[in-house]
């Protein structure tokens, strides 16, 4: 019983962490598209370092969520991964546009 207690603060505290990300993703992509309307060179790089930086960790919450489930709980899995897959999406599209350097007019 305790075991499957500890099983389940864990899985607990993967998904609470992976929502966490999730929302951290969102902030960063607007953060990211603030700095480049700004034209701030230095808001635009930290944006894309953090951005950098959450990518790292979702991919390190989606393999802890993954690890920590079971059977019972494929379906919620499915779509938590999903949505962390999305916010690595997200952040990768602002990133390829911090490396792509913009046309003049």
């Amino acid at each position: 019983m305790v075991e499957y207690q500890q099983h389940q603060s864990r899985l607990i505290r993967a998904w609470e962490e992976a929502n966490q990300r999730i929302t951290e993703a969102h902030e960063a992509v607007s953060e990211w598209e603030f700095a480049k309307q700004s034209a701030d060179p230095e808001q635009m790089r930290q944006a894309a370092a953090r951005m950098r930086h959450l990518r790292q960790s979702i991919e390190d919450n989606m393999h802890a969520v993954e690890a920590e489930s079971n059977e019972s709980q494929v379906q919620q899995v499915k779509q938590t991964v999903h949505q962390l897959e999305q916010s690595i999406q997200s952040i990768e599209q602002a990133l390829d546009e911090t490396e792509q350097p913009s046309q003049i007019r």
